[in-house]
């Protein structure tokens, strides 16, 4: 049997000869010579063919039962792009790319291997793409990748790595794109991303991983992508993303989140894409993605416990475009103008909620060029009557049978979801498309009992602003409006004759002078004849009232004849001389005195 030494100089015998002679292209493969290309795909091939022309660039044997490349594929040296991707190949030992020093693409994902051995990649000092994705790799150890200095993309993922060694990926010293998903890693594998320092893409969907680290990610200053979804994570640390502060895209979704990581966030400034769907919020609180003034399109998606989104949410948000809100079932209702904070939104997707109204208020109509709210339970009444005029201009258009209607539409319409925008009957509980929804339904007809409420809240707030405004004249504008009211102080101090006594005669000119001058006495009421000896004065509250006035000694018994200005007193009139305590900072009620 020959060696392997011997096995290499009768391919190149071959090869000599094959260029001599035309290249044999088998029935099931399509070659061209020209492009040096040559494709056997989906071909039911066991083996690698050995005929093809020895001088092809690209080979695709992409869906055949080959299993093995051994001491085959190193008959074609000047290969840049080899295919081999689902086949049944379980090893790729080791030198079999030794002569392939060309090579930049090479596919073998979607195939059984189970391990990759030292010099698997021996020789492959060009290759910039490699993909291993979909095999059964349990462990990446050693310097399998030692050659592989030039290589920019490589491809691990769905496989079932849970260990990768220190050091594997130190000589990837161009590595840009590196795909770990869909494997069963329990953590973010700091130790083997140290090196990378050109990487911008790192996907790590779909593992096991817990916990992200204060010190998950060391210093990757140029890493733009970042892709943590359906992993089990419950905690973010702080910090934990201080060293990748360049970001553009992250996707967090389907983890077991439970409040907007707002404040580690916040570091993210050039975050231009963010996906957090499948988390377990209840809430979005407050200028939730504060800081990110840069982000694009944000996905809040599939939130199955999203029962509040404030007001305020997306105000830090300025050159948001896209958001989709599709699958929150639990959410009822949406702030008014909770999307007018974002001026460049053009594309709003609320699908498949629980929402059973949507005012024209909540939209910024004007703007947006998308608007999808199909898979909503809303009711069929008057409240959908804009966006049922959306739809129907819509399917005017697209049926170029369109009837204008005279209700105001936007120029700038967003196109709506129209095939799937229901609406459900209150009274039937059947769901119809809105679109074809009669007019009636949607018309808002203004009964009396409407007109009626409407009046008398009209009237009830024209009532409280003029008291407003009334109370806040003040005390004392309100009160010299009463004094200048001749009839009232007339009629509320009536004129009592009493014996022609200076002392009271002064005591009840003074008083009504004071009244006339100032408006703070309400009421002189006579004394009735039952109150004979009584020394009462009867206070009543009123706001008007800011002096004191005090009779002091026993009230006489006064009796009452005509006469403006005479005085009948059966004591002696010098007992009864009034004192006046006038104090016009004091605020106190009004007095009713018994006179």
């Amino acid at each position: 049997m020959l060696g392997r030494t011997g096995m290499i100089v009768f391919w190149l015998t071959l090869l000599l000869t094959h260029e001599r002679s035309l290249a044999l292209c088998p029935g099931m493969c399509i070659c061209d010579d020209e492009s040096l290309k040559s494709s056997c795909q989906d071909a039911g091939l066991d083996v690698v063919p050995i005929q093809l022309n020895p001088n092809l660039k690209v080979i695709n044997l992409r869906g055949n039962k080959i299993t093995s490349v051994r001491d085959t594929i190193c008959i074609y040296t000047n290969l840049r792009i080899l295919d081999i991707s689902q086949n049944k190949i379980t090893t790729l030992g080791s030198q079999n790319f030794e002569l392939h020093a060309e090579l930049m693409i090479l596919n073998i994902s979607n195939n059984q291997i189970t391990v990759l051995e030292r010099k698997t990649f021996g020789g492959l000092i060009s290759l910039r793409t490699l993909d291993i994705s979909n095999n059964f790799l349990d462990n990446i150890e050693g310097s399998i990748f030692l050659e592989l200095t030039n290589l920019e993309h490589l491809n691990l993922s769905k496989n079932h790595i849970t260990v990768i060694g220190k050091g594997v990926f130190d000589n990837l010293k161009s590595l840009r794109t590196l795909q770990l998903d869909g494997n069963q890693l329990l953590d973010v594998p700091t130790h083997v991303l140290r090196n990378l320092q050109l990487l911008q893409v790192l996907a790590l969907d779909d593992n096991l991983i817990e916990v992200v680290s204060e010190d998950s990610f060391p210093l990757l200053r140029d890493l733009k992508v970042l892709t943590l979804e359906s992993n089990v994570i419950s905690d973010i640390h702080l910090t934990a993303f201080d060293n990748v502060k360049m970001l553009e895209f992250l996707d967090l979704g389907n983890n077991n989140i439970s409040l907007v990581p707002t404040a580690q966030l916040s570091k993210l400034t050039e975050l231009r894409e963010l996906r957090v769907c499948g988390n377990e919020f209840s809430i979005i609180g407050p200028v939730a993605f504060q800081n990110l003034v840069d982000l694009r399109s944000l996905w809040i998606c599939q939130l199955l416990h999203l029962k509040h989104v404030d007001v305020r949410a997306f105000v830090d948000n300025i050159k948001l475009e896209t958001l989709i809100m599709d699958g929150n079932i639990n959410l009822e209702t949406l702030p008014i103008r909770l999307f007018h904070s974002n001026p460049l939104l053009t594309h709003l997707s609320v699908r498949g909620t629980s929402l059973t109204s949507l005012d024209a208020s909540h939209f910024p109509l004007d703007q947006l060029h998308y608007l999808y709210l199909g898979g909503n339970s809303l009711r069929c009444n008057c409240s959908m009557l804009w966006l049922w005029l959306l739809a129907r201009k819509q399917r005017g258009i697209m049926s170029n049978n369109f009837t204008a209607i005279s209700t105001v539409i936007p120029d700038n319409m967003p196109r709506l979801d129209i095939d799937e925008l229901q609406c459900q009957n209150l009274n039937t509980g059947e769901k119809t498309l809105l679109v074809d929804v009669p007019e009636s339904v949607v018309i808002c007809e203004a009964t009396w009992l409407i007109v009626l409420l409407v009046t008398t809240g009209v009237v009830i707030s024209l009532l409280s602003i003029s008291c407003t405004v009334m109370f806040s004249l003040g005390c004392g504008k309100w009160c010299k409006k009463r004094e200048k009211e001749p009839e009232e102080t007339e009629t509320e101090i009536p004129t009592r004759s009493l014996h022609n006594t200076t002392a009271t005669h002064h005591h009840n000119h003074s008083l009504y002078n004071n009244r006339r001058q100032t408006g703070k006495l309400l009421r002189f009421v006579p004394k009735r004849p039952d109150m004979e000896g009584m020394d009462e004065i009867v206070l009543k509250h009123s706001k008007c009232v800011d002096r004191d006035f005090h009779i002091q000694g026993p009230l006489a018994n006064w009796e009452t004849f005509p006469g403006e200005n005479r005085v009948h007193d059966h004591r002696r009139p010098q007992m009864y001389t009034p004192h006046y305590n006038a104090d016009a900072r004091i605020k106190k009620p009004a007095h009713i005195v018994y006179v």
